[in-house]
């Protein structure tokens, strides 16, 4: 056995890629990760923010308004009170990176019966499009799911019986409460154990046997899916909002190619499309590699999802990016179902350097974009430190610029439509550190367990993707409270320091503090 193939020497090298995409997050303190503030800010309030007199006139706890997504406020409200802010803000920063990755080369360790230095290829996809995007219960519903599925794999390759199904339909309701899609994949993958390693297709591939347990299988997810609508006082969710693309979307060569892309889109699509280049070159490598290994019912898993990322909804309900969504589930099943081959020792040797190469230089990236826009964050909490405690705060982000305008880590590339800013829900972090309202925390009825208290009802929403300066004083259906901006004590602008064509009107506001990415001004009442 040649030394690349020794398993001691493969687990280290898996170890130490893993260890290094630590680091980003276990050494920034403020990534831009979307609505990850948001998160931490509501957790905040959970474990013991609310006891605040001041907060507590604002929001309330509602844990009976919450029940999918509930699972991980919960933890965080564990872990925040035993741990500083500080410190859960990165524990969570690492599951919602990390987790995916790590249920996905513990699946490819079970598909394969042993650890393979190609697993590193999940470090260059934990930044992902939704990764970046902060959808915190969605990435940690994924890894959930996929360490479900390898823990479940021997139970589920041979047939043994009710237990199984017992277990299966357990794993099913727990991760419901975590998040819907990580129940998804969880499934996907099940089913694809029990459709087995060989080529679908081929004769023996499919059999009525295999078919029975997988619709058993999906027949038992459906059981808490069913129970919750019946029995939760607040399902998720309006069934019937459901956002479905025109054709001409669908058939768009270039969303298709965006969407399917989306496991490597984060801020810059000239780095991103590197990486992306890089991990396509090594999945070939691997595939013509002498005795490469392919695990069939993964890929017919990852084609079916691939087909949710192509032609699914826009929307359903209050979530959206599905389409994004599916496609970093497709990959994930992908990635673990391919495994090098050892016939030409320098064959795999290579394309294994290729994926750790890839690896490291996208920790290397995304280490140094997220060192460069802590600043921002440094800047927001500096002019923050003008707030008087109680105070309000209408919180706006700057007109997006030209793209050729756009500062590489401030927008994320791979969602539906323009760019989005990605620490457009930063100023959530004013609610623990400077203890005053902003309108835009989670508190949607169904997902998140707080609610905002009548006296604020009018100055809030249940969710926000963050006003621009143009719709102040406009009846905006998305943030009505911009129709009354004097109901603010104080206007925030975030993006402060970009070019914008559209700039903030600043008649009747008095400058207060300005810093680089944020401005800070008293509303005149």
């Amino acid at each position: 056995m040649s030394a690349v193939r020794s398993p001691g020497r493969e687990s280290l090298l898996v170890a130490l890629a893993f260890a290094v995409a630590a680091l980003p997050m276990l050494l920034v303190a403020h990534p831009p990760v979307g609505d990850l503030p948001n998160h931490l800010a509501r957790m905040w309030l959970l474990a013991g923010g609310l006891a605040d007199p001041v907060l507590g006139a604002m929001w309330r706890a509602d844990w009976s308004q919450a029940s999918t997504n509930v699972a991980v406020d919960a933890g965080g409200v564990g872990l925040l009170r035993v741990l500083p802010l500080p410190i859960v803000s990165r524990l969570l920063t690492l599951a919602l990176i990390l987790l995916p990755a790590v249920g996905g080369a513990l699946l490819h360790r079970k598909l394969f019966g042993r650890t393979s230095a190609w697993s590193a290829i999940f470090v260059v996809t934990a930044f992902s499009t939704t990764a970046v995007a902060g959808f915190l219960a969605f990435q940690v519903s994924l890894g959930l799911g996929l360490v479900a599925s390898a823990a479940m794999h021997d139970r589920l390759r041979v047939h043994r019986g009710l237990a199984t199904y017992a277990i299966h339909l357990a794993i099913c309701a727990l991760l419901l409460v975590v998040h819907p899609f990580g129940l998804l994949l969880y499934l996907a993958a099940a089913v694809a154990i029990v459709v087995g390693p060989g080529m679908p297709w081929r004769a023996g591939g499919i059999t009525g046997g295999k078919i029975g347990r997988a619709a058993l299988l999906g027949a038992c997810a459906l059981i808490p899916v069913v129970l919750l609508f019946l029995i939760a006082p607040n399902p998720p969710g309006d069934a019937a909002a459901i956002l479905w693309p025109a054709l001409g979307y669908v058939v768009s060569p270039g969303r298709i190619v965006r969407t399917l892309a989306s496991p490597f889109i984060t801020y810059d699509y000239r780095a991103d499309g590197v990486f992306l280049l890089l991990a396509g070159v090594a999945v070939i490598g691997a595939l013509l590699s002498r005795g490469a290994r392919v695990h069939g019912g993964m890929v017919l898993a990852a084609i079916a999802l691939s087909l949710g990322a192509l032609a699914g909804p826009l929307g359903v309900g209050d979530a959206s990016w599905i389409q994004q969504r599916f496609a970093v589930m497709a990959a994930l099943l992908l990635f673990a179902a391919i495994e090098p081959g050892a016939g030409r020792p320098a064959w795999r040797r290579a394309v294994i350097a290729l994926v750790l190469v890839a690896a490291l230089a996208r920790v290397a990236w995304i280490g140094l974009v997220w060192h460069d826009r802590n600043r921002d964050a440094d800047d927001l909490l500096a002019v923050a430190r003008s707030l008087p405690r109680g105070a309000s705060v209408l919180v706006v982000q700057q007109e997006t610029p030209e793209a050729e305008q756009h500062i590489v880590g401030r927008y994320l590339q791979g969602g539906i439509g323009d760019p989005e800013r990605s620490q457009r829900h930063l100023p959530a972090l004013l609610v623990p550190t400077a203890r005053v309202f902003v309108p835009t925390l989670f508190t949607i009825p169904g997902q998140q367990p707080l609610a905002v208290r009548d006296a604020w009802r009018d100055r809030s929403v249940e969710t926000s993707a963050v006003p621009y300066p143009r719709v102040l004083g406009t009846a905006d259906p998305r943030d009505p409270y911009v129709a009354h901006p004097r109901a603010f004590d104080y206007l925030l602008l975030i993006g402060a320091d970009e070019p914008s064509p559209a700039p903030l009107d600043s008649r009747g506001l008095a400058p207060v503090a300005r810093r680089g990415f944020a401005a800070l001004y008293r509303v005149d009442r």
